[in-house]
């Protein structure tokens, strides 16, 4: 099975954004966690070390993840969303796209 240049640059693009989301997700999922529990009211006057000991001990290392199945499906998807966007807007304002070269 041979595939045309371009579909195998796209290919490989969208596979290492969906990639990357997904590091980003996972990365970013735990420090969202703490975010949303500091805007609680009970939790809003604790420092952010204090609610994440805290969040740990009592739910396990897991609950820094609750959330993680949808993030990991849109964060992906809006990178990929950028990413053809930014190269139409390139191939619009300048004839080419800098993604392909």
């Amino acid at each position: 099975l041979s595939l045309s240049p371009s579909l195998s640059v796209s290919l490989c693009l969208s596979s290492s954004l969906n990639a990357s989301g997904v590091f980003a997700a996972s990365v970013s999922c735990p420090l969202d966690v703490i975010k949303t529990r500091m805007q609680e009211k009970q939790a809003s006057r604790r420092p952010w070390p204090v609610l994440l000991t805290r969040i740990v001990q009592r739910e396990g290392v897991l609950a820094l993840y609750h959330g993680i199945g949808p993030r990991c499906m849109a964060v992906p998807s809006m990178m990929s969303l950028f990413a053809l966007l930014q190269e139409r807007f390139e191939i619009y304002f300048f004839g080419e796209t800098v993604l392909r070269h």
